[in-house]
C-alpha cells in the first residue's frame, strides 16, 4: 500500500531534503500565507538556479493522480507569467534553470510529455529570471538518496500517513481479512480497558498506520528496517517473557508501547520520535491480535 502524504508533511518532508543538496544557506523557502506562493515553494540561491514546487494529491489510480499533477504543474506555471514581476524582485539575480516539480509518486509518462509542452511556453515568455537552458523535471525522493540518508542520520526523516479515506477502507480490509485476529484483539481489550469498542477503533487505526510505515521502511529504506525489526523481536522476547510469568497487567497495554518507543529512539536514529510513536502503537496492536501481549482476567 502507497504510503500518503498530506500537502504540508510533503512540503517539510522536500525542503529537508533541499536544505541537505544546497546547503541551508543557500536554499530559500517561499512562504505561501501572503498572497500565494508565486507557484514556487522555494529555490537556490547557488550557481544550480533550481527553483521547486510540491505536490502531493491523494489520487492513488495512474489515471487520476496524473491529471491531478497535471493540473498542478500547469496551475503554478501559469503563476511564474502572471506574477513576473513580483517574482524578479523575490529572487533578484537569481536566475532559474530548473523548475523541479517534486511529488511522492511519479509514474506517467504523460506527465514528462506535459512537462516539455509547459517548458515550450515558458521559454517562448521570455520571463527575464529564466536562463536560457531552463528545463522542467519532475522528482521524487529517489533522487535525493544521499540527502535523504543524511537527514535520516540525524532522526530528520518524514514518513507519511494515510489519509483519512485511505485509512477507512484499510481497516475495513483488516476486518474483513483478517476476523479471526480482530476478535482476538477484541477479547483481550474487553479485560483491559472500560470501553473497548472507542480502544479497538484506535487500535485497528494504529495497526493499519505502523503496518504502512513497516512496509514503506521495507521497500525503501531496508537498513532502517533490519534496525526497526531487530528491536521489534527483542521487545517482543521480553513481552513474551512477562506473559509466561504471569506479570502483564491492564497497564502493560501503555508500558509496553512506550519501552518500544524509547527502544526505537535510543536504537534506530534514522527515525523521527513521532514515527517511532506510530511504530510502537502499530507494533502493540498487532500484538494484541496476535499472542504476545495479553491480560488475564481479573488482573489490574
Amino acid at each position: 500500500m502507497q504510503v500518503e502524504w498530506s500537502g504540508d508533511d510533503w512540503q517539510d518532508h522536500c525542503e529537508l531534503l533541499f536544505r541537505e543538496l544546497h546547503g541551508a544557506g543557500n536554499f530559500q523557502r517561499v512562504p505561501d500565507t501572503d498572497r500565494g506562493d508565486l507557484g514556487l515553494d522555494g529555490f537556490s540561491i547557488d550557481d544550480l538556479g533550481h527553483c521547486y514546487q510540491c505536490h502531493a494529491t491523494e489520487a492513488t489510480d495512474v489515471g487520476a493522480r496524473y491529471e491531478a499533477q497535471r493540473d498542478k504543474m500547469t496551475g503554478d506555471l501559469r503563476k511564474l507569467q502572471r506574477n513576473a514581476t513580483r517574482i524578479q524582485k523575490l529572487l533578484g539575480p537569481v536566475v532559474i534553470r530548473r523548475w523541479i516539480f517534486m511529488v511522492p509518486v511519479h509514474d506517467s509518462k504523460e506527465l514528462i510529455a506535459h512537462a516539455r509542452k509547459k517548458e515550450e511556453e515558458i521559454n517562448e515568455a521570455e520571463l527575464p529570471f529564466i536562463g536560457d537552458d531552463f528545463r522542467i523535471v519532475i522528482h521524487t525522493e529517489k533522487d535525493y538518496v544521499k540527502e535523504l540518508r543524511l537527514i535520516e542520520s540525524h532522526g530528520l526523516a518524514r514518513i507519511g500517513a494515510l489519509g483519512d479515506g485511505a485509512a477507512d477502507q484499510a481497516i475495513q480490509e483488516l476486518e474483513r481479512e483478517e476476523s479471526k485476529q480482530v476478535k482476538i484483539m477484541d477479547e483481550k481489550l474487553s479485560r483491559a480497558v472500560d470501553d473497548p469498542a472507542r480502544v479497538r477503533k484506535l487500535m485497528l487505526r494504529a495497526a493499519v498506520d505502523g503496518g504502512n510505515i513497516r512496509a514503506y521502511l521495507h521497500g525503501e529504506h531496508p537498513l532502517t528496517d533490519e534496525q526497526v525489526t531487530e528491536q521489534v523481536g527483542l521487545e517482543e522476547q521480553k513481552v513474551i517473557l512477562e506473559r509466561e510469568l504471569g506479570e502483564l497487567s491492564k497497564s502493560s497495554l501503555l508500558s509496553v508501547k512506550e519501552r518500544m518507543t524509547k527502544r526505537l529512539l535510543d536504537q534506530v536514529t534514522a527515525v523521527r520520535e513521532s514515527d517511532s510513536d506510530r511504530i510502537s502503537y502499530g507494533v502493540v496492536a498487532q500484538w494484541l491480535m496476535e499472542c504476545p501481549l495479553d491480560f488475564p482476567a481479573g488482573q489490574d
